[in-house]
């Protein structure tokens, strides 16, 4: 019983510590652009254009980890966690990867919604981050919601 309850706490302290690393993720320019808009109403759902660019030269794992989170109030509402190839299958790009990896300079497009769906319920100011890793490359929007 005091081991379960040894292994619950430094689970719930590891949880702790991954979210709040989150927010002090290294936020560069980077090739991630999040055409959204800044003005929601509650009730609306999250929306708007997530382009992802590769740059001649550069080359992007089809495993690399994608990590999109909504967050409130220093606090993580919902996270999604894929790979960079689960996450350019839902563009509209035809360029599709070569012997593992994305090459061409090419800019993926796609909604948002599409693998990140959240309706707004509470007014507030909202924070949606895209984090890429391999290479380290993130962005962050600020989203306000009114009544």
């Amino acid at each position: 019983m005091q081991k379960e309850r040894i292994r619950v706490i430094a689970f719930v302290l590891v949880a702790i510590m991954a979210l709040t690393g989150l927010f002090m993720l290294p936020f560069n320019t980077g090739n991630v652009l999040l055409n959204a808009p800044q003005n929601f109403v509650v009730g609306d759902s999250l929306k708007g254009i997530l382009s992802i660019g590769i740059e001649q030269g550069d080359k992007v794992k089809t495993d690399a980890p994608v990590l999109i989170a909504l967050s409130r109030d220093n606090s993580v509402l919902v996270v999604k966690t894929l790979t960079i190839g689960e996450l350019f299958a839902f563009s509209d790009s035809s360029i599709g990867p070569v012997e593992g990896y994305y090459v061409n300079p090419e800019s993926y497009q796609l909604e948002i919604s599409k693998v990140f769906n959240y309706t707004f319920v509470e007014k507030g100011d909202y924070e949606l981050i895209v984090h890429i890793y391999e290479p380290e490359i993130s962005s962050k929007q600020t989203i306000v919601v009114n009544e």
